[in-house]
This record gives C-alpha cells, structure tokens and sequence, in this order.
C-alpha cells in the first residue's frame, strides 16, 4: 500500500512529481523493426485521450513509443474496434484527424504534432536560404546541473518527420539531413524542453549538444510513505552461517546446513549426515563418527537427547526426520564441556527450521529410480496384511492365541493337527514387480502467542515405501576332490520397507 502525504516528519523518500512535460517510453527487448507493424492486436479501444491510446497500445504490443504526455492528454481520439489489427492500422486510426502524426525509427515509435499542414513563415530579408545536398547532424543531451547523460531524450527536426532517442551515453545522431537551417526540439521527463537553430552542410556532419535545465515549475514535492507487510519463508541455515559458527567452536566438529542439503537429494537426516567427513551410517540409518560403534556416539535433536528408537540400544534412527524441516546438522568429533561424557565417539545434533513469524505449508513428494530394483518382475513378496502398505500389521503375523506368548515359560500343549490349523498355511513367497522408492513429506509450521511469549510449532508427516532387490554371494569354503574350487552359495534377497513417521516439534 503507496500512500502520498504532504508531512515531512513522516518522508521516506522524495521524488519529484511532473505535471506538463512527460516523456513514456515503454521497451519490449528483441521486438525487431521487420516485427513491428506485422503484430497484430485484438482490442476495443474506447474514445479516450491520445495520451491513454498509446499507453495502451504500448502495453498491448511491447513496442516502445514516445510522445509527449502533456501536449497529448487533451487531444481526444476515436474509438477504434480492433480486431487482427497491425499496429499500423490501429496508429493511423488512432491519429486520424488528430493533427498528430507518427514516424518509425528502427524499434522507436514517435508520435509528434503534423505542422505540414501549418503555414509556412515568412523568410526575413537575412534568412539563410536551403542549400542543395545533404549532411549529417549529431550530438550530446546533458542536464545543466551535473552534466550527466540524459537517456532517452527526444530528439526532433522541427518541420520533418524525423526524430529520435538518445542512448545510454546521451548521443543522437540523424543522417541524410537536407542541407540548410533547421530548427531541433529536445524534450526531457522534466526538463525545460529547448530548440536549437543548427546549420547543415552537404557532405559533412554538424555537431550540437544541448544542455537541459530542470524546469522547476513542473516540480511538486510530495512524500511517499509504504507500509509493506508480508510473510516471509521459512528461515533456514546458509552454509556462510554454518561455516562461521563452526569457524568458532573450540572442538574439532563438521556440519551441513540446510542450504546444502536443498541442492542435493537427500531425502533424511541419516542421507543428509553422511556427507559428513568422519560420519558412516550402518543400516541407512544409524550414525558411525569415527569408525566407533553407535552405542559411542549421542543424537541431540534442537540440543535435546534425541530417544533411543531401538531396543536395548540408545541408537536414534536418523532416517526418521526427513530432510525437508532440517536447518542444520554439527558433528562433534571431539569432547567438549556442554555434551554429556559418556559420547567418547562423537555427538551429532541436528536442528530442524523454526517459523517463529511465519505460517507456512509445504509438500514434498519424491520418487527414486533404484538399479535392478525399480520394475524388476521377480521382487520377492508374500501373502501380508492389509496394512502393509503403511507399514504395520493387521494381525497376520500375531501368534495364535493358543501359543505361548514370547518369553513366555508356558509349554505349549497342542497336537500337530492343531498346529497346522491354528497357523497361516500360506508358506509360499510369490512375487511381484517392484515400484520405484517413494518418499511422501507433509510440513506445517505456525506460531502464535501463548501467555506472552511467542511459540513456534513444527509438525511433519512422512510417508516411505522403500523396494531393495540383492544378489548375496557367500563363501562356504573349497572343494578338493578335484583339485579345489571354491563352494559358493546364491541368495536372493527382496526387502520391502515402510515408514510412516510423525514429528511434533514446539519451541518458544
């Protein structure tokens, strides 16, 4: 929202507004001279000032067209029904019965005042008269205070359909002038328009530069005041913060920030963390620093004990927190005061994004080509429940109720008959044709004020389905009868794993 106010205790910024002399040019970058008149147009023009018609057509079209905005606002034209119309058409329509003409000057439109049809002066007793031939003119437009190149200036030979624009340095140039006195017209977007007498002579070029004064009574001064609001996103580590905090820890550590990890297709943290130098992950999920076993090392998560997510083991599978809501990963390969003792191989602390400021929603959907793998008709499956493809069971897998539970010291007491009724019969794999790995991420970040504090909220879903087809090759000793050979066995292994995580994240 732009509000224009007269108060100087509130000004931002202060530009100058002008009222009678203004200059629009607007520019298509590529639109070629040829193109110009072939482009057709299909609009309905009302009847409207000059000025509107050919902003309008401007817009419309691309092309860049020059004109004076406070000598042609007042001149009305006709309504013109354009349809498949050329630009050539849609101008002279435009301009019929105007007393306005226009003139084309490679990609530059120039609209002018047609004085053909305008008396000609009476030559005075001294007047120069035209000489036969023609020359060329050229020249700088500058304004008086700074001398500065005034870019895109109108340049005009009165009395002449010729005229044209100044480039990025200032300079104009016209050939084929006819030989004689002739009078030019420079007009700038608030400058004092000037005229200049120039004398051409055959076979030479004349040269003429004009300075332009600011016209101060087209000057107004007023202040402009935004007020911009807008959400950004969601704030994330760039590798110049990763790199200058780690620059100032005491401790040998490594890290990976988030802008990192967008540029790569990591789809999780355990993927995101073995780029790591020093870091290996056992399983495509739990963390290796150094070549020590996981029970050495500690995952921290937003500088909390990350739980342990198997049994009998503090290992945390990093494979659960998808990489999409990671800001950045620091690998402590040393000890250092603020980790607990017990993490003699290293400690790895990952931070997910915060939106503090921000309400955010974002979708995530992956598909990965695995080789052998992804379409292979022979993937080894079997007759599962219901539910597996979100990965938990419906009770397929249960024990009977009749069987003794796990751990359980109660013997059993059934006869065979019962065992064969009792279990699933099905103990035949099949198989089916592999999908590519897919990997499903839902993001939602909000903030809101709770006793007056500011508390962030982060909640992922993700979704994994995960095929991996090996070819395992044992060594299971020689065989001499013949000389020896190796005794190799084949195993064909199909893996089928499925994920379905939910994070819950909060912090003020």
């Amino acid at each position: 929202m732009i509000t224009l106010r007269r108060n100087d205790k509130m000004e931002i910024t202060r530009f100058r507004l002008y009222w009678k002399a203004i200059l629009l040019s607007l520019l298509l970058l590529g639109a070629g001279a040829d193109s110009l008149f072939g482009q057709k147009v299909n609009h309905r023009f009302p009847r409207e000032p000059l000025l509107e018609r050919m902003t309008s057509l401007a817009k419309l079209t691309g092309e860049m067209i020059t004109f004076d905005a406070a000598a042609t606002q007042n001149v009305m034209v006709q309504a013109v029904d354009a349809r498949n119309f050329s630009v050539k058409q849609v101008l002279e329509q435009s301009l019929n019965q105007t007393g306005y003409a226009y003139q084309q000057n490679g990609n530059i439109i120039t609209i002018y005042k047609n004085e053909k049809s305008a008396p000609a002066p009476k030559e005075s007793a001294s007047s120069t008269p035209q000489q036969s031939g023609s020359g060329g003119l050229k020249g700088r437009i500058v304004e008086a205070e700074t001398s500065e190149p005034l870019i895109g200036a109108t340049v005009r030979i009165l009395k002449t359909e010729r005229g044209t624009m100044t480039d990025l340095n200032g300079y104009y140039s016209f050939d084929n002038v006819p030989a004689g006195r002739h009078t030019i017209e420079v007009a700038y977007l608030g400058y004092t328009t000037q005229q200049v007498n120039v004398n051409i002579s055959a076979n030479r070029t004349a040269a003429h530069d004009v300075v332009l004064p600011v016209d101060s009574k087209l000057l107004d001064e007023v202040v402009v005041q935004g007020v911009r609001r807008e959400r950004g996103s969601v704030p994330h580590a760039t590798v110049g913060q990763v790199t200058q905090e780690i620059k100032e820890l005491k401790v040998v550590a490594s890290g990976i920030s988030s802008e990192q990890i967008s540029k790569s297709a990591d789809r999780n943290a355990a993927q995101a963390v073995a780029k790591v130098a020093g870091v290996s992950i056992v399983d495509d999920k739990f963390v290796v620093v150094r070549g020590l076993n996981t029970r050495y090392n500690l995952t921290l998560l937003n500088d909390n004990l990350a739980p342990a997510t198997e049994a009998n083991s503090r290992a945390f599978a990093l494979d659960l927190i998808p990489s999409r809501v990671i800001d950045k990963i620091v690998v402590y390969k040393t000890a250092s005061p603020e980790n607990q003792a017990d993490a003699t191989g290293g400690v790895v602390k990952v931070y997910t994004k915060d939106a503090k400021a921000v309400k955010h929603f974002d979708l995530d959907f992956q598909l990965g080509y695995r080789a052998g793998t992804a379409f292979n008709k022979n993937f080894l499956t079997y007759n599962g429940g219901k539910f597996d493809i979100l990965g938990f069971d419906d009770g397929t897998r249960a024990l009977p109720s009749v069987v003794p539970g796990y751990g359980s010291l109660v013997k059993a007491d059934l006869k065979p008959s019962q065992y064969a009724e009792v279990f699933n019969p099905t103990l035949m794999y099949g198989k089916k044709t592999a999908l590519p790995n897919m990997q499903l991420t839902l993001n939602y970040y909000d903030a809101w004020r709770l006793f007056g504090k500011t508390v962030s909220s982060l909640t992922s879903f993700s979704y994994k389905n995960d095929n991996q087809k090996q070819d395992i090759f044992k060594q299971e000793g020689t065989e001499h009868s013949t000389g020896g050979t190796d005794k190799m066995a084949w195993e064909d292994k199909s893996t089928n794993t499925v994920q379905l995580n939910l994070l819950q994240n909060f912090s003020g």
